[in-house]
């Protein structure tokens, strides 16, 4: 048994000037503690906001986190209307999806024959020479692999952790799952900024269309790691790569096809030709030029963007490999670096 994939974590971070961080301070939000760097906290709706002092250089203006109650929900729809909302305020110039956290909950308790058992059946390209664990009385509760400045694995007890857990919230919508189940372990791959770049998410329309796709979910544990030894720990797996990503029955292409079911794309074309033909007539078509201008260029890097992404997608496909092949692990790409939000 499994619960699905859903997100556990999602962070953007957020582009702006100081007037960004003015009208997040003018809106009705409720304050709450800031987090390092970002001192100043607000609570909206099934979303946290957290704003620097000042526009830095090297760091976005503000950060924007999506609730757990929405994640787990699998309320996706919503997280676009947020953003939109977000999106509309003055000083917003843009954002990107920072740090994303994918988790399954599974009946299979992964250490129960101990913890060098357990590694004995790993492979992939994440190195297994700086293995860390915890755990009580000589027995292992938690096991962390790979860097959280890249792609960090957590595999651990669930149901301890939500029996210790206070948040009554969040057993409604974890706990009631999984309290019968004879064993709960979480499976939960923390992403960061580099590495996501790296794989062609910017966007939360990129991740959603990676979550759907099943790209993603294929590379972290066909590739990246995965689990076998020919037995029960091999069907184990399996069924962790199989799970269905938990979008609440709003599947992404769905909501594409909701945007755009009424829009026909000739009609679209000729508006758009038609309205930039009036322009010529226009006086003060010098003064919008510059947007007319910046609106063909935002055409022209979503196609670059998309043949990028595209390629890269073709080189990783010849690179990656879902035969379950023991021997020594493989690195992760040196490209896979950094934390920067």
């Amino acid at each position: 048994m499994n619960t699905g994939l859903r997100f556990d974590w999602l962070t953007l971070a957020i582009h702006g000037d100081l007037a960004f961080k003015e009208s997040i301070f003018k809106e009705n939000f409720e304050p709450i503690s800031g987090v390092p760097m970002y001192l100043h906290g607000f609570q909206g709706d099934f979303y946290r906001i957290y704003c620097q002092d000042d526009v830095s250089a090297y760091y976005p203006i503000a950060l924007l986190q999506f609730d757990h109650s929405l994640l787990w929900g699998g309320r996706y729809d919503t997280m676009f209307d947020i953003l939109a909302g977000i999106s509309a305020l003055p000083g917003f110039e843009g954002y990107h999806v920072t740090r994303v956290d994918l988790s399954v909950l599974i009946d299979h308790n992964f250490f129960g024959n101990g913890l060098e058992s357990f590694l004995s059946k790993c492979r992939g390209k994440v190195k297994l020479s700086n293995v860390k664990h915890v755990g009580a009385g000589g027995e292992t509760e938690t096991v962390y692999l790979g860097s959280r400045q890249k792609v960090f694995l957590r595999i651990y007890d669930k149901l301890k952790e939500l029996l210790s857990h206070d948040s009554v919230d969040f057993k409604d919508y974890v706990y009631n799952e999984v309290k019968d189940w004879r064993a709960c372990y979480n499976v939960e791959f923390e992403l960061h900024r580099q590495w996501l770049k790296d794989f062609g998410i910017n966007s939360l329309g990129d991740l959603m269309g990676m979550m759907e796709s099943g790209e993603l979910w294929k590379y972290l544990t066909g590739n990246w790691f995965y689990m076998c030894d020919g037995d029960y720990i091999s069907r184990v797996w399996e069924e962790i790569k199989g799970v269905q990503f938990m979008n609440d029955g709003k599947m992404y292409e769905e909501v594409v096809d909701m945007l755009v079911r009424d829009i026909d794309p000739e009609r679209l074309y000729a508006a758009m030709k038609g309205m930039l033909r009036r322009l010529s007539y226009v006086q003060e078509y010098r003064v919008i030029r510059s947007h007319v201008l910046e609106m063909i260029e935002g055409v022209r890097s979503i196609d670059r963007r998309d043949r990028e992404k595209e390629r890269r997608f073709k080189v990783r496909r010849s690179e990656d490999t879902d035969s379950c092949v023991s021997g020594a692990s493989e690195s992760i790409p040196a490209s896979a670096i950094g934390d920067g939000v």
